[in-house]
């Protein structure tokens, strides 16, 4: 998760958009990199997750919403940096996600999707949990790479290494 942060490039004053923030996770870090002047908004479809998150309060410039990651309730333009943390793999459309997370972000804003695990390791879990997950893929970084150049985005890293996943991107004015 620190190099998931890290890639973000945050600054005191950024809005942070945490998209699949389940319990709350990753708020905390953000939240200190952007300081009492910044905002952190943490993202999940599920109610519960976010109930849980809201009850640790670990941040006062943190705030939840309940949404759909492939449909952002966000305005065009006004954020600064999306971490997406542990749930890239669970999106049904991962391209309409890349192109609604494009459209939120201002010109220059960051995109960061990391897990922590490898997209080998990932899917062999999936595979072997079955049920829910068993077709929920994280393809190489190389090829969400590509996906998001035909949205706008400047790939800045990628990683695909056992114990971390992640894919760093710019998006293009």
């Amino acid at each position: 998760m620190e190099r998931a942060v890290t890639a973000l490039d945050l600054r005191e004053g950024d809005v942070v958009l945490d998209i699949g923030c389940g319990t709350g996770r990753t708020i905390a870090k953000t939240s200190s990199k952007v300081g009492s002047t910044g905002r952190v908004v943490g993202l999940d479809f599920s109610h519960e997750m976010l109930e849980q998150a809201s009850r640790k309060k670990v941040a006062e410039n943190a705030r939840y919403i309940q949404a759909d990651a492939h449909h952002l309730p966000i305005r065009s333009g006004r954020v600064d940096a999306i971490m997406c943390f542990a749930a890239f793999a669970h999106f049904s459309r991962k391209d309409t996600f890349l192109s609604d997370a494009r459209r939120a972000l201002r010109a220059g804003g960051r995109l960061v999707i990391c897990h922590p695990m490898s997209s080998k390791e990932l899917n062999a879990f999936h595979k072997g949990v079955g049920d829910a997950v068993e077709d929920d893929v994280l393809p190489e970084p190389a090829i969400v790479a590509r996906m998001a150049q035909q949205f706008g985005f400047d790939a800045k890293e990628a990683l695909d290494s056992p114990g971390l996943y992640l894919v760093a991107l710019e998006k293009l004015p």
